[in-house]
């Protein structure tokens, strides 16, 4: 398991502070190793700071889609794309049925719209 993989485990059970993350972790807690320990928090996916504690968070997948939107949007220059090409970046398992993607849309506050046949349309 790699220090990524430790520091979410650790934090599945609750908010730690960085203190409570390197004895968590049996890590010495000189300066350097709490910095150590904020800068792989700061890189691990669904980990944030809040209140001077780490937590771990889940990412809703209305949020995901919207993310990939929005990416293929500004990666692509398109403003009208199908929907497909712009979830290829997500694992299978995780692509949105049309109820979740309908969901997801509306929930952009009109940065998307959604056409007939899959389509989306950037309004940003």
């Amino acid at each position: 398991m790699n220090m990524i993989q430790k520091l979410q485990s650790q934090l599945q059970s609750g908010a730690l502070s960085t203190r409570g993350l390197t004895d968590r972790l049996g890590i010495s807690p000189s300066g350097e190793n709490q910095a150590m320990v904020d800068l792989f928090c700061v890189m691990a996916p669904g980990l944030r700071k809040e209140g001077g504690e780490w937590k771990a968070t889940s990412e809703s997948k209305s949020t995901k889609v919207l993310v990939c939107l929005e990416n293929f949007a500004h990666t692509s220059g398109k403003k009208i794309f199908r929907a497909e090409a712009a979830l290829r970046g997500l694992p299978v398992e995780q692509h949105p049925t049309a109820e979740e993607l309908q969901k997801a849309i509306e929930g952009s506050d009109g940065r998307f719209a959604l056409l007939p046949n899959q389509m989306i349309k950037f309004n940003g």
